[in-house]
């Protein structure tokens, strides 16, 4: 069985902090309530763009028929881009956020699959130097060179980032392109997915994963890809924060069923979960960091 997250995971997390040495893995789940859901947006763009099929909740599904409406995906990627980018961002200030919280850490390197800028923003925020380098899956040639430091600190966006609207891995074409072309990767330097000098980082460090469901369809492809990619020289032990979600009902025992069901799926990969939303995990960290009033 797949463990919840004990003390022995906190003060290893606490450590590993301080350190600098674990790998922050930045979901969507991380910018609740600073930007809206996939589900809303997708809700949005079908009601604009007149989708007429049921599944009006599924953001890559809905964007690919937005974009054969419009003609032009990377027209309707820039739209999308303009859209996120007109939203506030949170408060870096406010250690209960997590991009805020972990831009206080001596933290090289930070992978996200959202498109903002806010862990670029953070890091500023802390007067860090940070680069934001973007995946090159949409073109041949290799993106930015990037060399993560504490003080000069990269923000890999694997899913693109409105700053580049056309890297964006927006509709169901794009992902099935991205899934591809992480398949067949095999690290040369000029087509390579994952720049050279992130690589090591994600043989040899721990994962935070923070804002992703563990049965998300896509996230699970894409960290199976990465691992098989990789692979993992050392077993070091993982943490994501894990929110439940989709139950057809809330009593005890059906939320007991649905962990009992994604802990015996994810067994294998060394991952202790925090069950609880992010905002939780961010009170909890602090309390045990010392910072208790999220300040």
């Amino acid at each position: 069985m797949l463990p919840a997250v004990q003390d022995w995971d906190w003060e290893r997390l606490v450590e590993q902090l301080r350190e600098g040495e674990c790998i922050p893995f930045i979901g969507a789940g991380a910018c609740a309530g600073s930007l809206p859901t996939g589900s809303a947006l997708a809700a949005r763009y079908a009601d604009e763009y007149e989708y007429p099929f049921a599944d009006r909740h599924d953001l890559a599904r809905v964007t690919e028929y937005a974009a054969y409406k419009v003609g032009d995906a990377v027209d309707l990627k820039r739209r999308v881009a303009r859209d996120l980018a007109a939203y506030r961002s949170p408060d870096f200030d406010d250690l209960d956020t997590p991009h805020g919280l972990l831009a206080r850490y001596p933290i090289p390197l930070f992978l996200t699959t959202n498109y903002d800028t806010f862990m670029t923003e953070a890091l500023d925020r802390r007067s860090k130097a940070a680069t934001t380098t973007v995946c090159t899956w949409h073109r041949e040639s290799a993106g930015r060179a990037a060399d993560p430091r504490p003080d000069t600190p990269v923000v890999f966006h694997l899913h693109g980032a409105i700053t580049e609207p056309a890297s964006m891995v927006l509709t169901q074409h794009d992902y099935a392109r991205f899934l591809l072309a992480l398949a067949v990767d095999q690290g040369f330097d000029k087509k390579a997915l994952v720049p050279t000098k992130i690589r090591p980082f994600l043989t040899h460090r721990p994962l935070l994963f923070i804002g992703y469901s563990l049965r998300d369809w896509s996230f699970q492809v894409l960290w199976r890809g990465l691992t098989q990619l990789f692979g993992r020289e050392e077993q070091r032990r993982h943490i994501s924060i894990q929110l439940v979600d989709g139950l057809h009902d809330d009593s005890p025992d059906t939320h007991r069923r649905a962990q009992s069901f994604l802990e015996h799926q994810h067994e294998k990969q060394q991952i202790s979960v925090f069950w609880g939303s992010t905002s939780e995990f961010c009170r909890e960290l602090n309390r045990r960091l010392g910072n208790p009033h999220g300040r």
